[in-house]
This record gives C-alpha cells, structure tokens and sequence, in this order.
C-alpha cells in the first residue's frame, strides 16, 4: 500500500502544477467608438456598355451604387465581383440592375476585400461606388 501513495501522491500534484500552468485567454479591450459620423467615400466609377474596371478594395463598410442610363430602350446591370472571377465563368447576380433611363442608387454590403466593377449595359451607364468610411 505504501508504494500506491509514492505513484498517487506525485500524480496528483503534477495535476495541481499543469493546471496551474495552463494557459489563459484574455479578451482584447474594445477601442472606442468614434462618435464622428461616418462618410461615403468614392473607391471605383466605371462608364460604358460591356466592360471590367480595374480593381479595388473594399473595407467592409456600407456600399451605395449610383448609377445612371441615358436613353431610350435603356438597360442596365451592375456587378461588384471578387477579385480573380470571371463573370462569365463563375456567373453572378446583378448588385444594381435597372431598364429604365434616370440615375439610381442602391445598397451593397460586400465583405472587406478586393474586388471589380462589371457593367452590363444598352446604351450605356456610368457608375459610381461609394463606401462608407
């Protein structure tokens, strides 16, 4: 019985000491919200009928799309693409789509990252996409 206590004794104290040593997460403090409001800022335009901007990148904030047709028998569809795809190849829905002449707006909300204005358009449209900054 004497040798079980030699085994026991020294398990459960190498217990108490890995768990001591164990390891501990502490959530980072939240910074401080900033009370100044925030403001659309531009990031891309585009003008045209069937073309790919160049690209850009989004922080994460609140999209507006404003676009505008001019014309009769007018159309007009706008894509905010991921970086690397292919319209025609991966596909995707319109961000902003209209097939009347006028100037529109319309909310988007894309993740942070880098991205690509498409238009798809007759006659043509121009393009404008703000984020909220």
């Amino acid at each position: 019985m004497k040798k079980a206590w030699f085994v026991i004794i020294p398990v459960i104290i190498m217990g108490f000491v890995f768990g001591a040593c164990g390891s501990s997460t502490r959530v980072p403090d939240k910074p401080e919200a900033s009370n100044e409001p925030k403001e659309y800022v531009k990031v891309a335009e585009l003008e045209g009928s069937q073309l790919s901007g160049e690209t850009f990148t989004l922080e994460g904030g609140e999209q507006k799309i404003v676009y505008t047709v001019n014309g009769d028998w007018s159309m007009c569809a706008v894509y905010i693409l991921k970086s690397g795809t292919d319209l025609m190849t991966d596909g995707g829905i319109p961000d902003a789509m209209t097939s009347d002449s006028g100037t529109f707006e319309s909310i988007s909300r894309k993740r942070a990252g880098d991205y690509y204005l498409h238009v798809s358009a007759s006659p043509s449209c121009r393009v404008e996409l703000y984020e909220k900054r």
